[in-house]
């Protein structure tokens, strides 16, 4: 509902490396199993992408990656190679540049600047849910400085 009703802007930290999300379990177990990525999953989403690119929302993504990379997080950034042909701009965050403060945001959605949802999710990487935060300020300052130290996606080594 938060991420249907934008009409300017979708910013989304992701802090977590390790995600555990049922719907892709079995997606992300074939590719640890063959290295094969099936992209089926992923076309509700990019057609969300296309539709809110098409009325002129922003959309853009900060992954923080740390070192090593964890195999969810590699699938991740491989599956960004398509993602960003729907219109997400994902950037990514270097472990060195993260700060105590986002550390304790952690995951986040900020929606058209003015709207900020801290996404829950247990020490396992399974989704609780999410808060929205009284105080969206910090958020929006926390975007500003994600996008100023982050590299694009396509840097990226």
């Amino acid at each position: 509902q938060y991420l249907e009703s934008s009409t300017k802007s979708l910013f989304r930290f992701e802090y977590l490396q390790d995600f555990n999300i049922p719907s892709e379990e079995k997606y992300f177990k074939a590719y640890q199993d063959t290295g094969l990525l099936d992209y089926s999953m992923m076309e509700e989403w990019w057609n969300f992408l296309e539709s809110k690119k098409k009325s002129g929302v922003i959309l853009q993504r900060v992954r923080l990656v740390r070192k090593p990379i964890t195999k969810y997080t590699e699938w991740s950034l491989e599956i960004y190679k398509e993602t960003i042909k729907h219109g997400d701009e994902i950037r990514i965050l270097s472990e060195e540049k993260l700060t105590p403060d986002l550390d304790k945001l952690k995951d986040f959605w900020l929606i058209n600047d003015s709207i900020a949802v801290r996404m829950k999710y247990s020490s396992g990487g399974e989704y609780l849910g999410f808060v929205e935060s009284d105080n969206p300020a910090k958020y929006l300052e926390a975007k500003k400085y994600l996008l100023e130290n982050s590299i694009s996606y396509g840097n990226f080594q």
